[in-house]
């Protein structure tokens, strides 16, 4: 039987480095620890840093991840 799986990748886009990768069973919705894989990509990067753009599709919209990034601050 093939399997299939959806990936989630954490770059730095003008250096192209990984920050994380994971890669999940295709059975689980785009927002399956979401927020987790954000946070671990988000301690790997200076302090001094903040992310400033995510690129997802719409199963990342949801309202705790909102509530997240705007109780952080760091989105215009």
């Amino acid at each position: 039987m093939l399997t299939s799986f959806k990936e989630k990748l954490g770059i730095i886009s003008n250096t192209n480095e990984i920050l994380d990768l994971t890669l999940e069973n295709r059975k689980y919705h785009t927002n399956h620890k979401f927020l987790d894989f954000f946070i671990s990509c988000e301690k790997i990067v200076p302090s001094n840093w903040y992310i400033k753009r995510i690129c997802g599709d719409r199963g990342i919209f949801d309202h705790n991840n909102f509530k997240y990034f705007e109780e952080r601050g760091n989105f215009p």
